[in-house]
């Protein structure tokens, strides 16, 4: 029996592949560029960064996901086995199979999402950079119990944890060491985030300085 080709999708399949891999380069160039404290270097980490996590979110919505754990079902329809002769124990395989695929996707995004935070020394970083550690820690720990692993995932919690452990103020000094102002004020901020004053003297400062540029 021919087989057909699953529809393939414009947001799945084309598009985030390719917003993946640019935002990928604006991520790393915006990063050396904030390192080297060069003008208007936070706006290539915003969209690169913040880029990567909306392309991992969106993954974890993608269809295909659960097509292609579907894909078992498919050939055993093709050899005329009946869709219900199916182990119980294969069906749960692949819906949890899913769920991880999904908890792989959330929990980066929310890891790109953090280290963007973090590194812009935005409020709720530390939140969301645990929040995607945790996912990635349950999906490796799964995929260990079945003798797996993902050099990935591992790479991409070793990213997340090392952005943890590395103080917002360390990323304040060496993205704005060129500007004594705007780090004082900017720490003074980190240091009282509920301090709405304090938050809104960071933004006109910024507002300011673009504007003598």
């Amino acid at each position: 029996m021919e087989t057909t080709e699953p529809n393939r999708s414009f947001l799945f399949d084309v598009l985030l592949p390719k917003l993946e891999v640019i935002s990928w380069i604006l991520a790393v160039i915006g990063f050396v560029a904030n390192w080297f404290q060069l003008r208007n270097a936070d706006y290539l980490l915003i969209i690169g960064l913040g880029g990567l996590a909306d392309v991992y979110m969106l993954k974890a919505l993608s269809p295909l996901q659960i097509a292609a754990d579907d894909e078992q079902y498919l050939m055993a329809n093709e050899s005329g086995e009946h869709y219900s002769q199916i182990a119980p124990t294969d069906v749960r395989n692949s819906n949890f199979d899913t769920v991880r695929r999904q908890i792989i996707a959330f929990g980066s995004g929310a890891i790109f999402a953090g280290v963007l935070f973090r590194l812009m020394a935005w409020e709720y970083n530390t939140n969301i950079l645990l929040f995607g550690e945790a996912c990635l820690l349950v999906a490796i720990l799964s995929l260990a119990l079945k003798q797996h692993y993902s050099m990935r995932l591992l790479l991409l919690a070793a990213l997340g944890g090392l952005t943890l452990y590395i103080p917002a103020e360390t990323w304040i000094h060496q993205f704005h060491g060129n500007d004594p102002i705007l780090v004082q004020k900017m720490i003074y901020q980190l240091d009282h985030p509920r301090d709405q004053a304090a938050a809104q003297d960071v933004r006109e400062y910024l507002k300011q300085k673009r504007a003598r540029r």
